[in-house]
């Protein structure tokens, strides 16, 4: 039988939003079965605890439109010139739990970006618009 000890330093965690296995620090294993009332001594099996997800594909390999069109979502994300930003905020979500109050930095640094590019591309089709009369 395979056990899951919660004495261990770290115990592996999935998440579909990852492409590889993190690891849950001790703390956050003894918060989710301290419920249990059986101490930080006790063994659990495996069984006891929902599957991990099989890790899937990187977060960005080639998302697909749920549109029904051939659009590439990562390429969108990419073209708009703020995909760094917004791949840095997708992290920090995953790291605490999708929780927006932790990452408020980065929403503001993404922010800011858009904000930067729809600027840039009304200048860009306001002269286009004077270049045509």
């Amino acid at each position: 039988r395979e056990l899951w000890d919660v004495n261990t330093v770290e115990q592996p965690y999935y998440s579909p939003a990852w492409s590889s296995p993190r690891l849950l620090p001790r703390s956050r294993v003894n918060l989710a079965t301290s419920h249990l009332g059986l101490g930080r001594s006790i063994s659990l099996m495996s069984s006891a605890f929902p599957k991990a997800p099989v890790p899937v594909a990187g977060l960005h390999a080639g998302s697909k439109s749920d549109f029904g069109e051939d659009l590439d979502v990562d390429e969108l994300i990419e073209r708009n010139r703020c995909h760094e930003d917004y791949y840095k905020l997708e992290d920090c979500l995953a790291d605490f739990d999708r929780d927006w109050t932790k990452c408020q930095a980065q929403v503001k640094t993404l922010k800011q970006c858009n904000d930067r590019v729809n600027q840039l591309r009304k200048a860009q089709e306001a002269a286009a618009s004077s270049n045509k009369q």
